[in-house]
């Protein structure tokens, strides 16, 4: 079976020293909170700055197309996008409760 956009995410994430260990229940968090467009260029994140093209270029995909994906995931607190120089950031959680994180909050058989 081919692997998805969401565990390749995973994966990347588990890189970090937080960790993301692999699980369904991972998985299914991630594909709330990520489309699999957003997935697919957050994929062309790092753990340190890029810009949006550099972003678009690791994640293989359109300059602009990224940019939207991004400001999407900026706006559900998924990103930190820096002003300066058009720098986007890396994954991150926004300290603000939202709709999509009382979903999750609300299965706790998932975790």
């Amino acid at each position: 079976m081919p692997e998805s956009v969401h565990e390749k995410l995973r994966e990347m994430l588990d890189i970090h020293p937080m960790g993301c260990p692999p699980s369904p229940e991972i998985i299914e968090i991630l594909k709330i909170l990520f489309t699999k467009d957003e997935a697919r260029v957050a994929l062309g994140l790092g753990f340190r700055p890029f810009t949006v093209d550099e972003i678009a270029a690791r994640a293989g995909v359109e300059s602009e197309t990224a940019g939207l994906h991004l400001e999407s995931l900026a706006d559900k607190g998924m990103v930190f996008a820096r002003q300066k120089n058009d720098v986007w950031v890396s994954i991150s959680m926004h300290g603000e409760t939202t709709q999509r994180q009382n979903s999750i909050s609300k299965r706790p058989n998932l975790y």
